[in-house]
């Protein structure tokens, strides 16, 4: 997993901010600044790397344990470290847990969401939700396709941030939101963007595939940082 934590405001005279923090699924490091047939894997998270307002640390060391992802969400929200012996979640979800939620909520960041792919089940993240003191899921069940009608698979990340943004337009409070991307995650057995293709036959496919599915990633984070700008939630002062 890796992590981008983004600052937004609304109102230029208000200083409580909405804070966004985006976990990105499975993503390797290896993957920052790489080029294959002089492309970028992953531009625009290498621009906010350069960006002199960014704040970057690629020294993270890892701290998961048998709860692989729900360890590094338990980790990121908690400040703690998950169990050794067995799954965190089955024990955590028990629990009142000290979290970023309830800090912000004391500086006034009273709303907090968060967005998933999965049903609310998956992982537990219904009732670790409320054990992080997050008052809002949503989940696959509330994406509504343009038809207006629903969808009981995975969504890939386009339709994640799509489903953010719909959460975003619906509250005017300053908010602290949760958004877990999913589409970097196995299989890779074929390409998820078609019009981004990587043409080194030396690198495995199932290899190449995934590099095409972080492309895709980072292309879904840009459109959704140049929403946060076109409406004015985002700044970077």
């Amino acid at each position: 997993n890796s992590s981008f934590l983004k600052k937004t405001k609304k109102n230029e005279s208000k200083e409580i901010k909405n804070v966004i923090f985006i976990i990105v699924e499975s993503y390797l490091s290896v993957t920052s600044d790489l080029t294959v047939n002089g492309h970028e894997i992953t531009p625009f998270l290498n621009s906010l790397k350069r960006n002199e307002n960014v704040y970057f640390n690629g020294n993270m060391q890892s701290n998961i344990c048998a709860g692989e992802s729900s360890d590094g969400q338990f980790i990121y929200l908690t400040g703690l470290l998950p169990l050794r012996s067995e799954i965190t979640i089955t024990k955590a979800k028990y629990n009142d847990l000290p979290s970023l939620a309830k800090a912000f909520k004391k500086m006034g960041i009273k709303k907090s969401k968060m967005i998933i792919p999965t049903q609310p089940s998956l992982w537990e993240q219904n009732l670790m939700c409320k054990a992080y003191g997050i008052e809002e899921l949503y989940s696959n069940l509330d994406y509504r396709q343009p038809t207006g009608e629903s969808i009981s698979r995975e969504l890939n990340d386009e339709e994640v941030f799509e489903l953010a943004v719909q959460s975003d337009n619906s509250t005017t409070e300053p908010y602290f939101s949760i958004i877990l991307t999913m589409s970097m995650h196995e299989p890779y057995s074929s390409p998820i963007e078609h019009d981004f293709t990587l043409e080194d036959t030396s690198l495995p496919e199932k290899y190449r595939n995934y590099l095409i599915a972080c492309h895709y990633t980072d292309t879904q984070i840009a459109k959704y940082f140049n929403y946060l700008q076109s409406t004015g939630l985002s700044s970077r002062s």
